[in-house]
């Protein structure tokens, strides 16, 4: 799991290509994330724009994926996204067709605000939507790579 600002992004390039290309779209992206859409950069590459309102963490739910990686990016407004090893989770549905597997434990919750991202890999768990201070609308892009 990486956590850092867009202002840093070059520093991950090095992961590889497909990482570059996400990371070079979030450095350069200048909508605002209000209407739910999905970008398909290349067959490897897909963005989703999505806005929710953020809740108390006991009502989101950790989630992983095998087959692709997760950037989340920060619009508008903030969140704090839920981590842990995928190892120390118990997968309580899995939904291969969709690459999500949905899972229980615990994690540490890292907040993020407008302008920041999180990598997620494969054997990451993640539980994005959890609020801060209070609930809020938060505005973000989910690049989806397949890894």
């Amino acid at each position: 799991m990486i956590f850092d600002t867009i202002d840093h992004a070059a520093r991950y390039y090095g992961l590889g290509e497909k990482f570059k290309k996400a990371l070079m779209f979030l450095e350069n992206y200048s909508g605002d994330a209000s209407e739910p859409s999905t970008i398909v950069l290349d067959e490897d590459i897909r963005i989703i724009s999505m806005s929710y309102t953020t809740k108390p963490q006991q009502a989101c739910v950790f989630e992983a994926h095998e087959k692709y990686v997760d950037i989340h990016f920060v619009v508008s407004g903030d969140e704090a996204i839920g981590c842990a090893d995928r190892k120390d989770m118990t997968v309580t549905k899995a939904d291969k067709e969709h690459d999500v597997f949905f899972l229980e434990g615990t994690g540490k919750p890292v907040s993020l605000k407008k302008g920041d991202f999180m990598i997620t890999f494969p054997w990451d768990a993640h539980m994005p939507g959890i609020m801060t201070d209070k609930s809020r609308l938060c505005r973000k892009l989910v690049v989806k790579i397949r890894y």
